[in-house]
């Protein structure tokens, strides 16, 4: 369409998003022109998975112009591989053609993106190679693990093996000697429980995995009522929901450890309500626990939807009677008879900075709070003052604004998706509109002409527009953050001790800006010790020091009937979002588990046969359940099945199997007349009768 075919209308913004084939050349616009009596429309944006159940459902309204941002895919999942995203039916790749993981643009019809997945194992075009690696990386199957994408001498069969991202050029230089001391492993000698700690979607409540003692008792943390969009619905305890005697679900669990417990906070789009009843989904779920409510669920003349807005349970009948007199204080009314100015303080999207509005005198001095700057998958980009973006004089994001109030003041701490790269040039959104602003930089610049390429910058948290100079140095040296000393704490031995048992003195707490009278300070699961050795952030409770195993995974599931008992079935390996994880593979307890006595299981995850099996008298298809546990005790257990192949017995070699030969040694006296008479059945020369052998006549 173009402007001559309508008088009235814009073009959209979704192109420069969602209109880009495999090859990064331009598709014809799947938006046209909006008419301008669109702008005033709603229009709903819906994620989605293929095949459903993959990624969670979720449908989002907004008006027209808006942004639509994708959320971010679990890539691998129940044996599934993330493959792309296609918007209403189109593709979404990146400028090398490999498919974006997120996206990101204007909300200018309806959409329904959907999330690709393909089982883990396929290979349709039998090319030895998993088409979900080729339709990621290429978006067609007219390749094979021979091919070498951005043609830097390693194959996609080597890229993938070693890691490394098929579109991005490697190359391998001489290094140096380097070591790494390995990671602290957690033994469990006690019979300790699990107790994993989580929410749907993720990232909204911290993800925790603790070891208690058995039969201890445990409080789930106050989950927040809604946040990033999201409201809570209910608890539910190793998938069941958690509710009181009237059925409302608990806004916090209970639990005895008796048994390893999974405790997830499941979440639901605030707008969301699939039934169209004018109920949002959440609060059916969170007062009921289904979604077969209507608006006089208990008959007393109340609808529900008043008595859920109101905090009246909906499954009790409420009466009104006639009262005597009462009285009620108002709340606390501000009057501003000074002329007071008034500052706003909140996040977009709202939640990640806790909404405040204060009046203050005129020209009163004002500062920011300090921004998270990650949380729930998205990162702190900018803030805006009365709309405008807030800069130092370079461009840089200021992370504190501060000011003077001489009129009324509105700070909105902008947020990104982490992953969002909506113009497909290497860097996220949020480090361009922190650095400069705005879109217009890529990795491979060199703002500052320094030799130092924007990509590299900031991932050193180097100042773009700021020339850096590395010269050859020597001896340096930096003074200690000042430290508050109280009388008590001058002794020499204080800085040595270790008050809080995490395994970290008090200097080293103290330098690290961790609070050393709690062996968790960010009360995450993990001691403080624990995080600095991994690498994580022991202030933050969203950075854990680790995860479970993602999947276990078995070479080999078949072994030979009459093999002797201790023969080789295959390796177990085990995925981890971990680098470097180790794990300890062992027999599990549960559903699946049937066969587990005929098996054993080394530590280092090889299996092996414990009995000799014979295909015609025992069962042929055999159930094992394995658990991997990496060094901090985070569990994974998978069932698998074993199957037993037969092995052709045929003694005599007449064509049918001594199983099922009535004569198996050929002899002309069947089994069981052999066994009768004493003979051996599996012997040719071992008859039941002799013939007689010669005739005598004693006269003639």
């Amino acid at each position: 369409m173009n402007r001559q075919d309508k008088d009235e209308g814009f073009p959209c913004g979704g192109c420069a998003a969602f209109g880009r084939t495999a090859i990064g050349l331009p598709l014809i616009c799947v938006f046209g022109f909006v008419p301008l009596a669109s702008l005033f429309a709603d229009y709903s944006f819906t994620q989605e998975s293929d095949p459903a159940g993959l990624f969670s459902s979720v449908t989002h309204t907004g008006e027209a112009g808006s942004t639509a941002n994708s959320l971010s895919p679990i890539l691998r999942k129940e044996g599934y591989r993330f493959t792309h995203w296609s918007v209403n039916g189109l593709r979404q790749a990146a400028a090398d053609g490999s498919s974006r993981i997120t996206f990101g643009g204007t909300l200018d019809g309806n959409l329904t993106a959907i999330a690709h997945y393909l089982l883990e194992g396929q290979d349709s075009d039998a090319d030895s190679f998993p088409d979900w690696l080729e339709l990621r990386t290429y978006g067609t199957l007219n390749k094979d693990g021979a091919d070498d994408a951005d043609d830097d001498g390693f194959s996609l069969e080597l890229e993938q093996k070693s890691g490394l991202v098929p579109s991005i050029k490697d190359e391998i230089r001489q290094g140096r000697v380097a070591r790494r001391r390995s990671r602290k492993v957690s033994v469990n000698f006690g019979g300790a429980n699990v107790l994993t700690v989580r929410s749907d979607p993720q990232g909204i409540v911290a993800s925790t995995v603790n070891l208690f003692d058995l039969n201890s008792s445990h409080l789930s943390p106050n989950p927040p009522e809604s946040q990033a969009g999201y409201a809570f619905g209910y608890w539910t305890l190793n998938g069941q929901r958690v509710a009181d005697p009237t059925g409302a679900a608990l806004p916090q669990a209970q639990v005895d450890l008796n048994e390893s417990v999974e405790l997830v906070a499941k979440y639901f789009s605030e707008n969301e309500d699939t039934d169209r009843d004018g109920m949002p989904d959440w609060q059916e779920w969170n007062a009921f626990g289904n979604l077969d409510q209507d608006e006089s669920s208990d008959g007393d003349g109340f609808s529900t939807s008043d008595e859920v807005h109101y905090g009246l349970n909906a499954a009790i009948a409420d009466e009104i009677t006639q009262g005597n007199v009462a009285r009620r204080r108002s709340k606390k009314v501000f009057l501003n008879l000074g002329g007071a100015k008034n500052l706003t303080v909140e996040s977009d999207p709202p939640g990640f900075v806790a909404r405040s509005e204060i009046n203050s005198d005129v020209n009163a001095s004002y500062q920011s709070p300090d921004p998270a700057r990650k949380l729930a998958g998205y990162a702190f980009a900018y803030w805006t003052r009365n709309g405008t973006r807030v800069a130092d004089s370079t461009g840089t994001a200021i992370l504190r604004p501060s000011g003077v109030l001489e009129t009324d003041v509105e700070l909105v701490a902008k947020y990104l998706p982490e992953k969002q790269d909506s113009d497909a040039d290497g860097t996220p959104d949020w480090q361009e509109w922190n650095a400069f602003g705005n879109l217009d930089h890529n990795a491979g610049d060199d703002e500052d002409g320094d030799g130092f390429l924007l990509g590299r910058e900031l991932q050193y948290g180097l100042h773009p527009a700021i020339a850096d100079l590395v010269e050859q140095g020597g001896v340096s040296r930096r003074r200690a953050r000042r430290v508050g000393l109280s009388p008590a704490s001058l002794d020499q031995n204080q800085s040595s001790e270790d008050r809080d048992g995490d395994g970290l003195t008090q200097a080293q707490e103290l330098a690290l800006g961790l609070d050393p009278d709690k062996a968790d300070t960010d009360g995450d699961g993990f001691s403080d010790s624990v995080e600095v050795s991994r690498g994580s952030n022991a202030n933050d409770s969203s950075s854990l020091a680790n995860y479970p195993p993602g999947d276990i995974l078995l070479d080999n599931n078949t072994t030979s009937e009459n093999l002797p008992a201790g023969s080789i079935v295959g390796d177990f390996n085990a995925t981890d979002p971990d680098a470097n994880s180790t794990h300890v593979f062992s027999l599990a307890e549960g559903n699946g588990s049937t066969d587990n006595a005929k098996f054993t299981l080394d530590a280092n995850g090889t299996l092996k046969t414990a009995v000799i099996f014979d295909y015609e008298t025992n069962a042929t298809t055999l159930n094992v359940r394995v658990r991997a546990t990496d060094e901090l005790n985070a569990t994974k257990e998978k069932t698998f099945v074993i199957q037993v192949t037969n092995v052709v017995e045929d003694l005599d070699q007449d064509g049918v199997e001594d199983f099922y030969d009535t004569d198996a040694d050929g002899d002309g006296f069947t089994d069981s007349e052999e066994l009768a008479y004493g003979s051996d059945p599996r012997n040719a020369n071992s008859v039941a009768n002799q013939p007689p052998s010669a005739i005598d006549l004693n006269g003639t």
